[in-house]
């Protein structure tokens, strides 16, 4: 484990991702900050009166998981990022968002929430 990307990595990785999944450039930023988070890896903010979007990872919570675990969990914000950009409902437990993290392989918050969408997603097509 202990994963210790840099801000670069991250941005190298966003950028790639969303040549291949989007066909876009990646515009934001990302913020790796030194916080022990107990109950996220990882944020997507959106600030309304400023439009300013970025991506918020703590370095700290990265060291405890695999260099493939925090890429997937990158890219659950990126999905968040892309959603959000083109006008689509982009919560973690919406169905729009659940399908998209599906579509590219991203990680699923572990809420409530979200895993029930996921399970609800993951139903149709066990039926």
């Amino acid at each position: 484990m202990s994963c210790r990307f840099t801000e670069g990595d991250l941005v190298n990785y966003a950028q790639r991702f969303a040549k291949e999944h989007w066909d876009r450039e990646f515009d934001i930023r990302i913020e790796l900050v030194n916080r022990n988070w107990r109950r996220k890896l990882a944020s997507y903010h959106y600030n309304k009166k400023t439009g300013d979007k970025f991506i918020r990872m703590s370095k700290v919570v990265n060291k405890r998981y695999s260099n493939e675990e925090v890429l997937k969990c990158l890219l659950h914000e990126m999905v968040h990022w892309e959603l959000h950009t083109i006008g689509k409902p982009f919560r973690d437990d919406s169905k729009e968002f659940v399908e998209e993290c599906v579509r590219v392989g991203a990680s699923f918050s572990k809420t409530k929430a979200a895993q029930s969408a996921f399970n609800s997603y993951s139903k149709q097509f066990n039926k």
